[in-house]
């Protein structure tokens, strides 16, 4: 079924909501913005922005401000579910999420994770393992070139819709 997802009568996108349903009451979808929802889905996006770059200021208290400022924002946009006949659907939440910067914080926390100190053989008093010597003839061939039968990379939405149905918070105190 399609739904859209409306603020203040502006269209902002559309989604199927189609992920595996694993929590209930919790869809989740690809989300397809409109020219008029790409603006509303920035704001919603900035605290997130502003929590992904706050390592980078030695000045918490700026951060602290621009994320509630931020956060004021986006909580002032009112978002309204439609499913068919752009019937309004009982949400507690809406969310968009703007899958670059769901991506930036991936890359943020590999490279936090690439300085830890990896613990050492020494460290953890067991003998060196024998270097491999990987250039042994049919060992490890440079030429070789496997088809892993792999499909090409490909396009995602930028965008991710996560909708709270009414009931959610109700169904997850019982569980």
């Amino acid at each position: 079924m399609p739904y859209t997802v409306w603020s203040n009568n502006v269209l902002v996108g559309h989604s199927d909501l189609g992920f595996v349903e694993c929590i209930p009451k919790l869809k989740v979808g690809w989300f397809h913005a409109t020219p008029e929802g790409e603006p509303l889905i920035a704001i919603l996006n900035d605290p997130r922005l502003v929590l992904l770059h706050a390592h980078d200021s030695e000045d918490s208290q700026a951060v602290e401000e621009a994320f509630e400022t931020s956060s004021a924002r986006a909580q002032a946009i009112p978002l309204e579910l439609r499913g068919d006949n752009d019937a309004v659907i009982a949400t507690e939440d809406i969310a968009i999420q703007d899958m670059d910067i769901t991506q930036q914080y991936g890359d943020l926390a590999d490279a936090r994770e690439m300085y830890r100190e990896t613990p050492t053989e020494e460290m953890l008093g067991i003998e060196p393992v024998e270097e491999f010597d990987m250039s042994e003839e049919g060992i490890f061939d440079a030429d070789w070139d496997v088809d892993l039968g792999l499909e090409p990379e490909v396009e995602w939405p930028k965008y991710q819709l996560m909708v709270r149905l009414a009931g959610y918070d109700a169904a997850m105190s019982a569980s």
